[in-house]
């Protein structure tokens, strides 16, 4: 199961940087394409790359501003004999019937 898991991540991971290598490369190679009008089709594909560009920013950052929580919870996690939780009424089955 956790080899299967590493496989897909790879995975997404190379078809995201393919996408990121081919949006821009389309972007940069029709640059100064000769437009035909509002209905150019180059223009069009040119629109959807950066589109999916941005996206892909987004969500990049996204996923960088997450990072210090997951290291925080991994960090955590590394530390089995502190507990992950104070000491609270609950926990300790105090009732409160005041």
């Amino acid at each position: 199961m956790k080899k299967t898991r590493r496989i897909c991540a790879l995975t997404m991971a190379v078809l995201v940087i393919v996408c990121i290598a081919a949006s821009a490369s389309l972007i940069a190679y029709e640059a100064d394409h000769d437009c035909t009008g509002p209905d150019c089709p180059i223009c069009a594909a040119v629109a959807m790359c950066t589109n999916a560009l941005r996206l892909l920013s987004c969500a990049a950052f996204v996923s960088f501003a997450a990072l210090p929580a997951w290291i925080c919870r991994k960090l955590r996690a590394s530390r089995p004999s502190e507990p992950a939780f104070k000491s609270t009424p609950v926990a300790l089955k105090v009732l409160l019937l005041n």
